[in-house]
């Protein structure tokens, strides 16, 4: 096994770097205690804890359907519109982050955990998988 590695040194550290770059961002997600969750434990969330779903899609795709009672603030605007959404970190409300697929979402609730949010969750599989659970969208 140890001459295999010596022999094919390029090789391992070629996937070393591809597993990096795959689990980089559940790696993240898990040191930063940023919580995926299906769509049933975002309901859950939401009816039982007060949580406040914020979707980080684009106005075309809002447009198009969103959760109810979510809260729009597109991925590139979270910098600049941290301070609206500082009355739910004072409060310590629950933020759930959506987006189409989850991976948008998985960023903006990083960028909040980095701004001091401690309650925050990024819904797994995004509307997409919001959908497939046959939850509603509203336009």
């Amino acid at each position: 096994m140890v001459e295999f590695l010596q022999d094919n040194w390029l090789l391992v550290a070629g996937l070393v770097v591809l597993a990096g770059i795959m689990f980089k961002g559940p790696i993240t997600m898990w040191l930063t205690g940023i919580r995926s969750v299906d769509p049933a434990e975002a309901v859950r969330l939401v009816n039982q804890e007060g949580a406040q779903v914020v979707d980080v899609r684009e106005d075309q795709e809002w447009q198009q359907g969103h959760i109810p009672n979510a809260v729009h603030v597109p991925l590139g605007q979270i910098s600049d519109r941290l301070t609206e959404l500082e009355r739910y970190k004072q409060s310590e409300t629950p933020l759930v982050m959506v987006c189409r697929s989850g991976n948008r979402s998985a960023s903006a609730a990083l960028r909040l955990r980095k701004a001091g949010f401690t309650s925050v969750y990024n819904l797994s599989g995004g509307t997409m998988a919001w959908q497939q659970a046959g939850m509603p969208l509203e336009k």
